[in-house]
């Protein structure tokens, strides 16, 4: 996040309550604590899906490492690793067919 941004939101903080309405652009109802989660959202890179995913799996949050994956692969579509990791999780949760059809296309 650059720094003009972060000045911009520490000064919104520091002048709006965080649960009052934000009244610009983004509408009257929008507050600011959505107004930067979004900000905040938007600048997340795909190393941090992948990781997220690799610890959803651990915690045997199958779905939940999938749905990463997917955003992960919105950001960089043409990642291996990808393919890998959804098949290693597909693999713990059962599907066993679905992972080794992943585990394929991360290797070609």
């Amino acid at each position: 996040m650059s720094r003009r941004r972060t000045g911009a939101i520490a000064a919104a903080l520091s002048v709006l309550v965080l649960g009052s309405p934000l009244i610009t652009a983004y509408g009257a109802q929008t507050t600011i604590v959505e107004v930067v989660s979004n900000q905040a959202a938007e600048s997340y890179s795909a190393e941090f899906y992948i990781n997220r995913a690799i610890e959803r799996g651990k915690s045997r949050d199958y779905s939940g490492a999938i749905s990463d994956i997917h955003k992960a692969k919105k950001i960089q579509s043409n990642r291996a690793i990808l393919y890998g990791l959804r098949g290693s999780i597909k693999g713990m949760s059962g599907d066993s067919k679905g992972g080794c059809t992943d585990w394929k296309k991360g290797i070609h």
